[in-house]
């Protein structure tokens, strides 16, 4: 599966086989995810999602599973 750009998405395993997962980001992404993982507040969180021009959807109701 191939997620475009900008769209909401998700991934989760249904049941007890598990899953293997090859994400493949660029290099933006990447730094990303090491500034969230370095920040220690709610603050410098907030500041990295926008400096990445990124932010976390929250979906309303019960998750849904889609392939």
């Amino acid at each position: 599966m191939t997620v475009p750009a900008g769209t909401t998405h998700t991934f989760a395993t249904v049941d007890a086989a598990g899953a293997q997962v090859l994400a493949v980001m660029t290099p933006e992404v990447d730094q990303l995810v090491s500034a969230l993982h370095a920040a220690s507040s709610d603050e410098e969180r907030a500041e990295v999602w926008a400096r990445y021009n990124s932010e976390v959807t929250h979906l309303p109701g019960p998750a849904r599973y889609e392939s």
